[in-house]
């Protein structure tokens, strides 16, 4: 998820690895965290699929959990070059256990740049997980098509999720953004936001409840 924040914050402990058309890309060790339980789920799962993988399979598995991070990566560029086009600077993207966040420089000059920079991310993956998906429907059993499915899985879930109308998630700027072009304010946006992000919390709590209670 990306809350694309209009600051460069820096994470602790994450080091550079390259830059991605000119955007400079951080990677947290906490990375390995996710990386690592992705492997050890898919293992049992791959050496179905493909008996022949031997000790390869944790390999093949490791590789699958990077792709997940791949297609974070590819969320947060979405948010980057808008911001860019819009005369930004982006100060870096940082990938996390929890997710990716881009470092913008700048606040959104109107609730439109605002609506269009959050909602081009959660697009993003929307798009390449369809496109995963209809790969995998071309394709038979195998460790590729586990791969698929796995990103057809992160992308539905880092697309929709992120959607949720709460802050930090870009379904919070998308309320922002909203309430900005109504009330004429990006502060009245940005306290509507919160608002929604409270509201957001007290249904999830009560559904907990009902589920435990259940």
């Amino acid at each position: 998820m990306s809350s694309s924040p209009r600051r460069a914050v820096r994470t602790p402990g994450a080091f550079p690895v390259g830059s991605v058309v000119g955007v400079p890309v951080r990677v947290s060790a906490t990375t390995l965290v996710l990386v690592a339980v992705l492997t050890f789920a898919l293992v049992p799962r791959l050496r179905d699929e493909s008996p022949g993988l031997g000790p390869a399979v944790w390999l093949v598995g490791a590789g699958i959990g990077v792709l997940v991070y791949l297609a974070v990566l590819m969320h947060e560029l979405a948010h980057a070059v808008l911001a860019r086009r819009h005369g930004h600077g982006v100060d870096s993207i940082t990938l996390s256990l929890i997710g990716g966040r881009t470092a913008v420089e700048g606040e959104a000059a109107s609730p439109g740049e605002e609506f269009a920079t959050a909602l081009v991310g959660p697009l993003a993956s929307l798009v390449l997980g369809a496109t995963a998906l209809g790969l995998r429907l071309l394709l038979g059993d195998g460790a590729l098509a586990v791969a698929l499915e796995v990103i057809v899985l992160a992308n539905l879930v880092l697309g929709l999720l992120d959607l949720v109308p709460a802050p930090p998630m870009d379904g919070g700027r998308l309320v922002k953004a909203v309430a900005w072009r109504v009330t004429g304010s990006p502060r009245r946006g940005a306290v509507v936001s919160a608002y929604g992000g409270r509201v957001v919390a007290v249904v999830v709590l009560l559904l907990t409840l009902l589920v435990v209670l259940m």
